[in-house]
């Protein structure tokens, strides 16, 4: 049972707290903590307390919520009962908005800098919208993860044949060169003797014929030194033809686990969308896919296999079109870095808003958003296919490849503004 005193102590505490966003009242705290989900550092909200007259700090630290109690007693609040130094809970909070917590605790070296209104709520998704938006996002994160498996799969099993193709022409073309090698050498010896024979003749034969055999005996040598030369570049050319058949022989060794890989990751996720997708439209999407693969240039393809894939579709790929959204999720991110961390790069890719089957990539520069619109041409009705940014000639086959490419190269290229490669998906935990 509360007694009048104490009444009168919270009421002084309460005074002008119900006009403030930050204030929920009486509210669980799983849907505080649902609120502050994903929110920046120093976000906060004060709620009432399990404990009658007290309440509650939930402040967004580190990336996740730290609980504080704010105790009320003899009409004075604070965090301990040796601070019991506020009137009322809105001075308190005033008071943390300019100051660091760390007068009150030494390791939160942080203030109250955003305030969650509790009109969010109203904003929130009911379950089930969220569970089908998620579900929504689950099938695009996983369509797009598989062109490009696919992609990459076409593109390694191409150059697994083509190198197979030329080690077998290169091994060819070192037997020959070793059996020229090996005739040279034995009319080279043959030449030698000869020249041997005739030096040994030289010994007793007459002055009269001695000229004659000294020119034989140049023109012998002359030839066993180019015979010679001839045998030399040939084995020089088998010892180069070897090693760029080592050379494919490591490739080739190296490609099979990598086919293994993606071709186990195919069948994944071929597997999970068989939910959506019949097998005919599944095959289908793969030789759209094939054909894709099959219209780069050979340097363009084995430009992409020599740039690892960074990061999963599912870290950068949203289902939301909505530009404000999109802005609003990066400058999440944005605020929650350190003061001195590279605040250039960090994005996602997201349909667009404004063009059916269109992309939009959502990146930051200088801290503000840009929006650069990405295009897709379907190979089947047009001279060049895929995705590229628009009124650009640099297409790729899928999503994946084309934040790959530009996870090394910069921006620029397309905007001179845009100085940057992609650095940090928006989504990555």
């Amino acid at each position: 049972m509360v007694d009048e005193g104490q009444i009168d102590n919270v009421s002084t505490c309460l005074e002008g707290l119900q006009n403030q966003k930050w204030y929920w009242g009486s509210i669980p705290k799983d849907s505080v903590s649902a609120a502050l989900e994903g929110k920046p550092d120093g976000t906060f909200v004060v709620r009432d307390a399990s404990t009658p007259g007290d309440f509650t700090l939930t402040l967004r630290v580190n990336g996740a919520n730290k609980l504080i109690k704010i105790l009320v007693s003899e009409g004075k609040c604070g965090f301990t009962p040796e601070t019991l130094e506020f009137r009322r809970v809105v001075d308190l909070v005033n008071f943390y908005h300019i100051n660091s917590l760390k007068e009150y605790n030494a390791q939160l070296e942080i203030m109250l800098l955003y305030p969650l209104s509790k009109s969010i709520l109203t904003k929130q998704k009911s379950p089930k919208v969220a569970r089908d938006e998620n579900n929504k996002r689950v099938f695009h994160v996983l369509k797009c993860q598989l062109e490009g498996v696919c992609a990459e799969h076409d593109r390694i099993s191409r150059r697994y044949d083509q190198i197979t193709i030329q080690k077998a022409t290169l091994s060819e073309e070192s037997q020959r060169k070793r059996n020229e090698q090996v005739s040279f050498e034995a009319v080279c010896l043959l030449f030698q003797n000869n020249c041997i024979k005739i030096e040994s003749e030289l010994k007793n034969c007459p002055e009269r014929d001695r000229e004659y055999i000294l020119k034989n005996l140049e023109r012998y040598k002359r030839r066993s030194e180019n015979i010679s030369q001839l045998a030399k570049e040939a084995r020089n050319e088998c010892k180069k033809m070897d090693a760029d058949i080592s050379k494919i022989d490591a490739e080739l060794e190296a490609s099979k686990p990598r086919l293994l890989s993606l071709h186990r990751k195919r069948d994944s996720c071929q597997s999970q969308l068989a939910r959506h997708y019949t097998p005919s439209q599944l095959e289908r999407l793969m030789d759209d896919i094939s054909f894709l693969v099959e219209s780069e240039q050979p340097s363009f393809a084995e430009l992409l296999l020599r740039i690892p894939v960074k990061w999963d579709p599912q870290t950068w790929l949203s289902v939301d079109s909505n530009k404000e959204n999109a802005i609003q999720v990066i400058n999440h991110m944005l605020n929650s870095l350190p003061k001195n961390a590279d605040t250039d790069g960090i994005f996602l890719i997201r349909p667009s808003q404004t063009h059916n089957g269109y992309f939009a990539l959502s990146i930051s520069m200088n801290r503000t958003i840009h929006s650069c619109l990405i295009e897709f041409r379907d190979p089947k009705t047009s001279d060049v296919g895929g995705f590229a940014f628009l009124n650009t000639n640099m297409f790729f086959s899928t999503l994946v490849d084309f934040v790959r490419y530009y996870s090394y190269f910069s921006l620029k290229d397309h905007n001179p503004n845009l100085d940057t490669t992609l650095k940090r998906p928006v989504f990555l935990s």
